[in-house]
Order: C-alpha cells, then sequence, then structure tokens
C-alpha cells in the first residue's frame, strides 16, 4: 500500500521517538538493554543519540509515567489470572522484553503490537537477527512460519503484526489472529498515535474496542499519550513546528484539552475516563524515589521551559469494568487529582 508523504513521515516518528530513548537510557534514567538494538539499525554513530537535558527528562516522564500504569494494571488483574496489552502503533518500544527479562511472571500474558507494515517489517527482522532476543525466545519461535509474511512476528505471548489504525476491521483481523480473550482483562496503548488521525478516524476505533468489552462483560482499559492546548503560544508553535515536519496533528483541534480528551472516551463507550497534565504525572503519578533518583542524573536548568512542555502533553486513561473488579476503586491513577 502507497503512503502519503505525511504519512511517511509519522511513520518517521519511531525513528526519532527510540534515538531519544537511546539517550535517555544511556544516561541511567531507565534501564533497557534492548533499546539500542533497534536503533543501531537508524544510526551507528553515537553522537546522534545525544540529547539535551531537557529532552531526556522529557523522554524519561513518558516512559516512567506510562510504565507505572501498566504496573498497575499488571498488578491489580494479573493475580486473577490472563493479563493482556494491545499496543497501538508502538513503533520499536520494548516494554515487553524489558518485563520478560526482568521476572517472566510480571509480564502480560498476551502483548500485542501493531503498526504500519514497514514499522513492523524492520523490527520483525531485527528481532530475529539479533542473539539478545533468542536469549528470551527460543530459535524456533524467532523463525518465521511458512504463513507470517516479513512485517509478522509470534513468539509465545509476544505478537507484531501490521495493521492500518484507521480501519477497525484490519484491528479486529489482527487481534482474532492473536486469540485476543475479551473475557479477560485487557489494556490498549498508545502514545502519540491517534493524534495523527483525524477524529473521524480514530473514532471508530475506541468505539469499536469499547463494544468488544462490553459485549463480553469484561474489563479493559485505554491508555493514550498525547498533545493538548495548542491555542496558547507554546501550543501554537508546537503545532507549527510538527506541520512544517510533515506530522500534523490532525485531531488536536477536537481534543484540545484535559476536560475533552475525557470527554471524548465517555461519548465512545468507556464508563471512566481521567486525564492529567505531564507536571502533573511527573510529581503525582511517578513514585517519588524514582523522580529523584532520575532528577540527580544531569545537570538541569531549563524549569520554565520543562513546565511549559510538560503541559502541553497528557496521559488520559479510560476504562470498562464488569462486577468483578472496579479499576476505579483500586487504581490510584484515577483517585490521585495533583496541583500544580
Amino acid at each position: 500500500m502507497e503512503h502519503t508523504f505525511e504519512e511517511e513521515q509519522v511513520q518517521n516518528t519511531a525513528d526519532d521517538a527510540i534515538l531519544s530513548k537511546i539517550s535517555a537510557a544511556k544516561l541511567g534514567y531507565f534501564n533497557d538493554e534492548y533499546i539500542g538494538v533497534f536503533g543501531s539499525a537508524f544510526s551507528n554513530h553515537s553522537s546522534a543519540h545525544k540529547r539535551s537535558p531537557l529532552i531526556n527528562r522529557g523522554y524519561y516522564s513518558r516512559v516512567a509515567g506510562v510504565q507505572e500504569i501498566i504496573d498497575q494494571f499488571l498488578h491489580l488483574y494479573g493475580k486473577h489470572g490472563i493479563t493482556q496489552i494491545v499496543s497501538l502503533g508502538g513503533g520499536f518500544d520494548t516494554t515487553y522484553f524489558r518485563r520478560l527479562e526482568k521476572d517472566p511472571s510480571s509480564a502480560p500474558t498476551l502483548y500485542i503490537e501493531l503498526d504500519y507494515e514497514r514499522v513492523c517489517r524492520t523490527k520483525a527482522n531485527i528481532i530475529r537477527k539479533n542473539e539478545i532476543f533468542t536469549k528470551l525466545f527460543s530459535a524456533n519461535e524467532l523463525n518465521r512460519s511458512p504463513e507470517c509474511s516479513d512485517s509478522e512476528l509470534h513468539c509465545g505471548g509476544y505478537h507484531l503484526l501490521s495493521a492500518d489504525l484507521r480501519y477497525p476491521e484490519q484491528v479486529q483481523t489482527a487481534l482474532e489472529k492473536c486469540n485476543v480473550d475479551w473475557n479477560q482483562p485487557i489494556l490498549f496503548l498508545s502514545e502519540c498515535v491517534l493524534v495523527y488521525m483525524h477524529a473521524h478516524e480514530s473514532s471508530p476505533l475506541i468505539n469499536w474496542i469499547s463494544s468488544q468489552i462490553h459485549e463480553s462483560n469484561g474489563m479493559g482499559m485505554f491508555v493514550i499519550y498525547e498533545q493538548i492546548r495548542p491555542d496558547d503560544p507554546f501550543g501554537r508553535v508546537m503545532v507549527e513546528n510538527l506541520q512544517s515536519r510533515g506530522c500534523p496533528l490532525l485531531s488536536l483541534s477536537n481534543h484540545p484539552s484535559l476536560e475533552s480528551q475525557e470527554e471524548r472516551f465517555k461519548q465512545l463507550g468507556w464508563t471512566y475516563s481521567h486525564a492529567r497534565d505531564m507536571n502533573d504525572i511527573y510529581l503525582n503519578v511517578i513514585p517519588t524515589t524514582d523522580r529523584l533518583r532520575a532528577e540527580k542524573l544531569e545537570m538541569f536548568d531549563e524549569f520554565e521551559e520543562w513546565f511549559l512542555i510538560q503541559a502541553h502533553y497528557c496521559i488520559c486513561v479510560s476504562a470498562i469494568t464488569s462486577q468483578r473488579l472496579d479499576v476505579v476503586q483500586d487504581m490510584s491513577f484515577f483517585q490521585q487529582k495533583g496541583t500544580i
């Protein structure tokens, strides 16, 4: 399938993200020995990975905030049996590999990554060819079975395959192939992905997912990390910069605030929705001991710009629960409300 220039540029954001994560990981903001393996596919020059303290801390905040929510989900529901995570447009994310290595018992039962075919093909080829992954998965699992394309990989509980998120039927086909169980807890994760889609393209996907959970009387969560507040001076510059790179934030004007992000999910079938900007996440969701550790890694004096950037990104967590367990009651993300 041919992609437009804008679609190609959006795919390239996965490359930018991985190089920034490599920079933060090298300095010890988080442990990730897998991220460099993927990064080597784009650049062999270590200087290309070095980012400013402002960017390093920003990526730490993003990674730590999202991982804390995943930790809470797995802790709450792992003891009940199967846990499932679906990463929508995850690019070269390494969440599953890091968790599997650290403690296989704490990894989700099923971890599915869906992305553009080009991204999946590159990631699958790197995984198949690199020894670090054969230590996680058996050699037989890493060998591509005859029915799998070059952009597809199935290794135990890990599944990587392509799907265009603008078409829910493609997502449905992919999830069916991976044997998703809608009766079991499932978390959907989207980091700076849906915002690059028109609202009329992302809304059917969000609504279709909620309908599957409701029909099964199951438990589901949808976690997004996205830009907000495009209408103040900083927000306008942010939007213009991305537009100039060929990466327009197509649905930001539809969901520009924390309140509109929450309302978006409630209107599309989600029972609960709570959004918090990244200043709030950084101070009140990320564990204090880890935040203080990270703050000692580099000299940092860009506080004014730091607070501005953090105020223009958010994490929104939406949920549908059965009577079996009320996520809003048991998950601290919904209960805390920090003041900045």
